[in-house]
């Protein structure tokens, strides 16, 4: 377990993701599982600033770098 989420609850698309990003998208899952939405919104954003976008399937979440 990741901060509350399940390891399996997050698919990365992309295999070269640094620990900010990491640590970003644990906290952004942590924040969704508590309905913090003012907080895992502002993650989300901060994500997208780093490139990447997050799909939210319902089940988990999906990080894919932006091209």
């Amino acid at each position: 377990k990741w901060s509350g989420v399940q390891k399996e609850d997050i698919v990365i698309i992309h295999d070269d993701i640094d620990q900010k990003i990491q640590e970003l998208l644990n906290a952004y899952e942590a924040a969704r599982s508590r309905k913090d939405f003012n907080t895992s919104d502002m993650l989300r954003k901060k994500l997208n600033e780093e490139g990447f976008i997050v799909q939210d399937t319902g089940e988990r979440s999906v990080l894919i770098p932006k091209r």
